[in-house]
């Protein structure tokens, strides 16, 4: 029975007994028996089958039988031996029970033992984590990172660059994270090939515009681009291009029904005056949702009539003129220093601020499509269409690339019409249609 006892136990034994025998046969098993533990093993399960327990006298299978076609291969999942790690020899892992959670041990050469807790009762889930768990330590032990899973990528974002990061990304990330992973989440960034990018955004394309697809593929190009960044990767696995997005005309507040516009956004901010103020710094001096919000007094100067925002997108301090009308509206409740808008109990206005009084004045005057976005939008076209040049428009508006600038300006054929009109005179000399020459400006 004591060359039937299972484990390291048993080994023990038959190494004293060989220490006190003598002889070829003696020797050649004290040489066997005093091998490192880990080659021991590996001897061991290339020459002796695995251990399963038979039938149950009640029927069932015993704790170590396996039933179809993986017969013996989970079994063999509790104890195996790994091929040499990056960091020399060979290491064996073991999966075991403690309670009723499964836990792992294992140990890199030259290393101290690890072991964790799966925190899985499932034996094929936590082998996987086991699985996971090493090749992970063999990467960090040779100096590399591990591969994360895109979840995990998440997790490292988060806790490293969303510190620093702009609101507007970490608000993209999170609503990322929490409603378009489509599958993706469990898969290693590495694993992330082009076919499998492509599925997911079929499965995002769905049930939403292709418009949001380019954008959902942005975010996870944020994401992967900056694993790249830490050589975690070598590059992107996918090659993806975006969507041809069919354009559709964007809206601007006519001048004609600004007035009438604002009266009702007054209308509408009657319990929170600040929305009103801060909807008339966005649409005056062209800046963003966050930047209006986040306005102060200290950042005027009143004797040059200049506003340079203190927290932007790309950091930049650059003084913006203020106009005259938006000069007079602030004045009465000019403070030293403060919030230019504050919200309840002197805090910034939460995101979407503007959304309701937005959506309440546009119904009231007929318009669609006025947006705190479409308000810089207009602001840039306005300035555009009064000869400003694009170079003092992209400094406005705070835009690292000229090409930004331009999407901003929307075409207004009237320009064109007013120019063709003054085109007519000059070839026409002032006659009006159907005086003189009928022909066209050649006679022919």
């Amino acid at each position: 029975m004591e060359g039937q006892v299972p484990g390291f136990q048993g080994v023990l034994r038959r190494r004293r007994r060989a220490g006190q025998a003598g002889g070829r046969r003696a020797r050649h098993q004290r040489a066997y028996l005093l091998l490192p533990r880990e080659k021991l093993w590996a001897r061991r399960l290339q020459h002796e089958p695995q251990h399963q327990e038979g039938p149950r006298s009640d029927g069932r299978a015993g704790a170590g039988a396996v039933t179809g076609t993986a017969a013996g291969a989970d079994a063999a999942q509790a104890r195996f031996v790994h091929p040499p790690s990056l960091t020399g020899g060979s290491m064996s892992s073991t999966l075991f029970k403690v309670g009723k959670y499964y836990h792992y041990r294992f140990r890199l050469a030259g290393g101290a033992r690890r072991q964790r807790t799966t925190h899985e009762v499932n034996h094929k889930r936590a082998h996987a984590i086991m699985s996971k768990a090493y090749a992970d330590a063999v990467l960090l032990a040779s100096g590399m990172q591990p591969v994360p899973t895109l979840e995990e990528l998440i997790e490292q974002w988060e806790d490293l660059r969303a510190p620093i990061a702009s609101k507007s990304h970490r608000r993209g990330i999170d609503v990322f994270k929490r409603r378009h992973l489509h599958g993706l989440g469990q898969l290693l960034i590495s694993d992330l090939g082009t076919e499998i990018i492509e599925k997911a955004r079929n499965a995002h394309l769905a049930t939403r515009k292709s418009a949001t697809a380019n954008h959902w593929l942005r975010k996870l190009k944020l994401l992967v681009n900056w694993a790249v960044k830490r050589k975690i990767i070598p590059k992107l696995p996918w090659d993806v291009p975006m969507l041809s997005v069919q354009k559709i005309p964007r809206a601007t507040l006519p001048t004609t029904s600004t007035d009438d516009w604002l009266a009702e956004i007054d209308k509408a901010t009657m319990r929170s005056p600040s929305v009103a103020i801060a909807v008339r710094l966005m649409y005056g001096l062209g800046l963003r949702e966050s930047e209006a919000a986040s306005a102060c007094w200290e950042w005027i100067d009143w004797e040059r009539r200049t506003f340079t925002p203190g927290i932007t997108k790309g950091k930049e301090a650059v003084p913006v003129p203020m106009p005259r009308w938006l000069v007079a509206y602030l004045a009465p409740e000019r403070r030293p220093q403060g919030l230019i808008a504050p919200g309840k109990q002197g805090r910034e206005l939460p995101d979407g601020f503007a959304r309701y009084a937005m959506r309440r004045a546009n119904a009231a005057t007929s318009l669609t499509g006025i947006t705190p976005h479409r308000l810089r939008g207009t602001c840039a076209t306005l300035m555009s269409e009064e000869g400003t040049p694009i170079q003092t428009i992209q400094a406005i508006m705070r835009h690292k690339d000229p090409k930004t600038t331009m999407g901003y300006l929307e075409v207004n054929m009237d320009i064109a019409s007013r120019a063709q009109d003054r085109i007519e005179d000059k070839i026409y000399g002032g006659r009006k249609m159907g005086d003189g020459r009928k022909t066209g400006p050649s006679g022919a």
